[in-house]
């Protein structure tokens, strides 16, 4: 029996030792294996640490392994319930199997230390540059940056908000959303604070920063500008987009005071001006809505600027004015037509003026005048009499446009209605004549009292001959007739009469001439309204398609609206507007030459721009559109504006440094906000979970992540190890199952003899 024990108890040894023997080549074959594949450690002064972790890689699946070890529990107690010996070593001996298929693997790895990331952020709005606000942002990121370099395992990276984009500023300091874009794919292990350097305005909303786990990670703001701050500015509550000729645009708005109030904040003059002419003042009070009527004068754009008078001291007066816009528009244009005898032209004149659904057309044609005398009875006629009181007393100024057409002063209406009409043009009304052979009679426009507006001296005589109208080297210049002659139609048809007639010099522009150079169609100022004059009665010919015809409806058209002083037609004009990121200038004139322009930015920035020709009368520069806001133009007494951005900018709706908008931030995260100062705050490396921020200084959490750059590994009972631990648990259950046999073989083969009874 003793040698059965001793001979188990070796056996088990010496199974255990010739398996720790064969692992430990093992062992170190494994451990001097190559590594495994890992990224590129980045660069840091921290050393490489090791560790021992053990992992388990299960040669089954895990429901096999977890099947087999119930199966061990299972009848480790069974064996427990019936009091066997060897139930513990069995079990012990299951647990090994089990074990082994979970192949047990120690690890030893390499870790190298990731650095620790620290964010500077600084604000590069429009709003920095006010006061030196800029300046002193420099000096502390430079400061900082220096404190930073160093400290050991230390990243520092730079993220700008609010800096031009594709040649624009940036409408606003949208801080939150830089922060989102470039901190999202650090960890937050990693990051070990964020610094922000802005004057406190900030225009997007807290929420798009919640990607990010800032509560791990202190966020330090230091705010640029002073303490007492004040400034005064205009906000735009409403303006309509479209304005109804002649009628007021309402502008509604209100001015506000920043800050420490200024002595005279209970009154506040206000000037606006529309195109920069006839300013109206008023005087307003400080944050109450004000309304303001602004006259619609002409059709296109009106520019509408409003601007309060200065406070002393205030941080700029850059948002002291509004600028807007308001597109002219005809509600309905009326338009009445006079006609002589009826014809062709008269014809024409009706079909495309009513082609147009917004042209009220009133038309009169005096088919019978009065000195005709026949025997049919006034029952009989249905002609209507021309209601010439109604029209030229009481309903003139309604009118947008008159047009003569080959009209004969038959003394229908009396020469004073003759004077309204001028007068009707010289308050800014539009007249066109269309001159036939009674020009040169003294039934003539030009023998009554409309003379005067009329660019003519005399016209006496008609030439009738076959000519092809042409534009003159004027016309070439204006926009009403630049370009009429196309590829499409080199040629256009002719034409079989014009009116000699004398032009005033200086009284108007001849933009298309006939034969030998008369003048055939003229454009000109009167006071402040305008008059064409078209000294032929052969234009229908062209809309009928003689001679393959001409451009009849676009130089109609386009001489009715400069008529309505349309502003792309106007032929002295100083235009602006922005256009992919740039801000382009163009000067329509009929001048040999130009002269500079002058062009301020919205922050007050001038530049002389010189103007090349692009097409004749026509001059073009541009320049990037590195500003927000409003860029003024101006050239000799033409003034101009382009809107680089809706409204006044964001930046400047606000422009008083706070610490306010990012105080529940830093306070969230465990960081500091406070005013720069002249000294930088010292830097404090911090384990987390120590405090941040203190008197004097700033806490960056120190980086706990690392990279792994090295691996080697050992399964723990493959091989003879695992045998040798598994022979070993079948040793001691033989010991331990063999002594209870041999005990019972003895008792069973000697059994007591019973006591005999004494009789």
């Amino acid at each position: 029996m003793k040698f059965q024990k001793r001979l188990a108890g070796k056996f088990a040894a010496a199974a255990l030792a010739v398996g720790l023997a064969q692992a430990m080549p093992v062992f170190a074959a494994d451990m001097t294996a190559a590594p495994d594949e890992a990224s590129e450690p980045t660069a840091v002064t921290a050393q490489t640490h090791k560790s021992f972790p053990v992992h388990f890689n299960p040669l089954v699946s895990p429901e096999v392994l977890g099947g087999l070890g119930g199966v061990a529990a299972l009848l480790l107690l069974l064996g427990l319930q019936q009091k066997t010996r060897s139930s513990l070593i069995r079990a012990g001996v299951s647990a090994a199997f089990v074990t082994a298929l979970a192949n047990p693997t120690l690890t030893q790895e390499e870790r190298q230390p990731l650095p620790t990331q620290v964010a500077i952020v600084v604000d590069k709005s429009a709003s920095q540059s006010i006061d030196g606000r800029d300046a002193a942002t420099a000096e502390m990121q430079a400061a900082l940056a220096e404190k930073l370099s160093s400290l050991q395992g230390v990243d520092v990276r730079v993220i700008e908000v609010g800096t031009p984009q594709n040649g624009l500023a940036a409408n606003g300091t949208n801080l939150y959303e830089a922060l989102q874009k470039n901190l999202a794919h650090i960890p937050s292990s990693e990051l070990g604070a964020v610094i922000i350097l802005t004057d406190g305005q900030i225009d997007d909303d807290p929420k798009t920063l919640s990607a990010l786990s800032t509560e791990q990670t202190p966020v330090h703001v230091l705010i640029s500008g002073r303490e007492q701050e004040h400034d005064r500015r205009i906000v735009l509550e409403s303006a309509p987009a479209y304005g109804v000729l002649k009628e007021d645009a309402t502008i509604k708005f209100r001015v506000v005071d920043d800050g420490t109030p200024s002595e005279d904040a209970d009154r506040i003059l206000v000037t606006m001006t529309v195109d920069g002419q006839r300013p109206i003042s008023k005087y307003v009070t400080p944050d109450t809505s004000i309304e303001m009527q602004a006259p619609i004068n002409h059709g296109g754009a009106n520019v509408i600027e409003i601007k309060t008078e200065e406070v002393p001291g205030e941080l700029t007066d850059q948002n002291n004015r509004i600028i807007t816009t308001v597109q002219g528009v005809r509600e309905n244009l009326n338009i009445l037509l006079v006609s002589g005898s009826p014809g062709n032209d008269t014809r024409m004149w009706r079909n495309l003026l009513k082609s147009d659904p917004a042209v009220n057309l009133m038309h009169y044609s005096i088919l019978r005048p009065p000195a005709k005398d026949d025997d049919t009875p006034l029952k009989e006629m249905a002609v209507i009499a021309m209601p010439t009181r109604e029209l030229f007393e009481n309903k003139l100024d309604e009118f947008d446009l008159i047009i003569f057409d080959r009209y004969q002063n038959f003394n229908i209406m009396p020469p004073h209605y003759m004077h309204k009409v001028a007068e009707y043009i010289d308050k800014g009304g539009a007249m066109m004549v269309v001159a036939g052979s009674e020009f040169t009679t003294a039934q003539g426009l030009n023998m009554t009292m409309l003379a005067p507006s009329l660019p003519l001296r005399s016209a006496n005589s008609i030439t009738e001959q076959p000519y092809a109208p042409e534009v003159t080297e004027v016309g070439q210049r204006h926009p009403v007739t630049r370009g009429l002659r196309d590829e499409a139609q080199p040629e256009w048809g002719r034409w079989f009469r014009i009116i000699n007639a004398d032009i005033i010099e200086n009284e108007g522009d001849v933009v298309m001439e006939g034969p030998d150079d008369k003048p055939l169609l003229i454009l000109s100022h009167k006071a402040e309204g305008r008059v064409a004059t078209l000294l032929s009665d052969n234009s229908w010919l062209w809309a009928r398609g003689y001679e393959g015809g001409g451009p009849y409806a676009e130089l109609m058209q386009r001489t009715a609206h400069w008529l309505l002083k349309e502003d792309g037609l106007e032929e002295e004009a100083l235009r602006s507007r922005i256009e992919d990121g740039q801000l382009v200038v163009e000067r329509q004139t009929l001048k040999d030459s130009v002269s500079t322009v002058r062009v301020t930015s919205g922050s007050g920035e001038t530049q002389t721009l010189t103007l090349k020709q692009e097409q004749p009368g026509l001059w073009r520069a541009s320049i990037p559109a590195n500003e927000q806001g409003f860029y003024k133009i101006q050239q000799d007494d033409k003034v101009s504006y382009a809107n680089a951005a809706p409204g006044t900018p964001v930046e400047f709706n606000g422009t008083l440094s706070t610490l306010e908008q990012l105080k529940p931030l830093a306070t969230r995260t465990g960081g500091s906000i406070e005013r720069m100062s002249a000294a930088a705050p010292n830097i404090e490396l911090r384990q987390d979970g120590q405090p941040m921020k203190g008197k004097g200084w700033i806490g960056v959490k120190q980086s706990q992540a690392d990279i792994l750059t090295d691996t080697k590994r050992l399964s723990l009972l493959s091989g003879f190890l695992g045998l040798g631990i598994f022979a070993a648990f079948m040793a001691a259950a033989w010991h331990r199952e063999g002594g209870g046999f041999s005990r019972k073989t003895r008792d069973t083969a000697s059994p007591a003899k019973p006591k005999e009874l004494k009789s």
